[in-house]
């Protein structure tokens, strides 16, 4: 899968059988809005949503791991996070509002401190 520069995508709905999806896949998607994550994906790629026009977006409860720059200079606003998530990587909102809603299901995430200003 690879969208990179498809500046007319505006919406992707991705099936459940797809597990893994390639870094930058949705660079500079500047259209892209509204996006349903496979609940089977495992990680969010290294700069998978890079420079894109995503505003809000639901992590799957698989996700184990958001790798680095997930979100580099994107429009996010709002992110809700489920409770399998162990690793992340380094500016993962880098560029992005300083008003990001962050939403995370886990009860115990104390490992997470590090990475939101939110406790």
């Amino acid at each position: 899968m690879f969208f990179f520069c498809c500046t007319q995508l505006s919406k992707i709905n991705l099936h459940d059988n797809i597990s893994e999806i390639g870094n930058a896949s949705f660079h500079k998607c500047t259209s892209l809005k509204t996006v349903k994550l496979p609940s089977n994906l495992n990680k969010i790629s290294k700069q998978l949503f890079i420079s894109s026009g995503i505003k809000d977006i639901d992590i799957p409860e698989a996700v184990t791991t958001i790798e680095t720059e997930a979100f580099l200079g994107c429009g996010l606003k709002k992110i809700n996070i489920g409770s399998n998530l162990k690793n992340i990587g380094y500016n993962i909102f880098w560029g992005c509002s300083a008003n990001i809603e962050v939403h995370i299901k886990n009860s115990d995430c104390s490992h997470l401190r590090y990475y939101f200003s939110i406790f």
